[in-house]
């Protein structure tokens, strides 16, 4: 049976932010972290807000540099690219969606994801075209002539992901797509997320404060002040509460942690 291959691996990477010019005032937000990430897994990383969350999502993606430390994409390092080559690096490879989607207000739904590839230096009919099969991807081509803002929360997110899709990344990386959605639009977004998975086989990290989908990806993790823990839920009931994971994190490593003003 052949190997999966990494997709993407963090390797010894930090991060620290000096505030002002004394470096007494370095505040370091992300520890030494490690992670390896197969071609096709679906990652979700979870923890309480400003545990350093975002901040690995953005050295993963190129947008932060990491202190110390490698960021691998199929076994290269993106931070030996200079700034414009890993934005390139992004357009071509790599979808982002984000919790709050952007939207040029006067335009409908299509021209709107359409946009990105027609700066990228395509025409304006081949983007037009591109954008229409990524909106059929997600099932929303019928809102191709709306207006973003005539659609709900959970249709934006949805167009959001198929603006992510247009150029036929490798790797969809979600910054918590369903934080600002209803119940109802939060499942139909992990639905479309779940079936690029399966059936376009794409590679997807996620980073959520909804426990519940921590039952369905490949693997999960939990960032606290800038360290990373994996969590195995296989054949267990995955946790209530982000107390309850703290609580097994500090089992794990032997050190206690206020839970206290953890919940969202």
């Amino acid at each position: 049976m052949k190997d999966i291959a990494t997709k993407i691996q963090l390797k010894n990477i930090s991060k620290t932010f000096r505030l002002g010019n004394n470096s007494f005032n370095d505040v370091k937000v992300v520890y030494n972290t490690n992670l390896s990430i197969k071609e096709g897994e679906f990652v979700i990383i979870c923890g309480p807000s400003g545990s350093g969350k975002s901040t690995m999502l953005n050295m993963l993606i190129g947008l932060e540099k990491p202190t110390t430390g490698n960021v691998y994409h199929d076994d290269f390092d993106i931070y030996e690219l200079n700034q414009d080559k890993r934005a390139k690096l992004r357009l071509s490879k790599i979808g982002v969606v984000f919790q709050q989607s952007i939207w040029l207000k006067n335009l409908p739904v299509l021209e709107n994801v359409a946009m990105p590839f027609f700066f990228s230096g395509h025409g304006y009919k081949e983007s037009l075209n591109k954008a229409m099969t990524a909106l059929q991807s997600v099932n929303m081509d019928s809102f191709a002539k709306r207006l973003p803002s005539e659609l709900s929360g959970g249709q934006q997110q949805k167009i959001a992901v198929a603006r992510a899709l247009l150029n036929d990344p490798e790797v969809l990386i979600a910054d918590e797509p369903t934080g600002n959605l209803d119940t109802e639009s939060s499942n139909e977004v992990m639905k479309e997320f779940l079936n690029l998975n399966d059936k376009y086989k794409k590679t997807i990290v996620m980073v959520t404060h909804n426990l519940a989908y921590l039952k369905l990806s490949d693997k999960n993790y939990y960032v606290k002040d800038g360290r990373l823990y994996p969590l195995d839920f296989k054949n267990k009931k995955v946790p209530d509460s982000i107390s309850e994971i703290e609580k097994i994190i500090s089992k794990r490593v032997g050190v206690p942690v206020d839970v206290k003003g953890l919940e969202k």
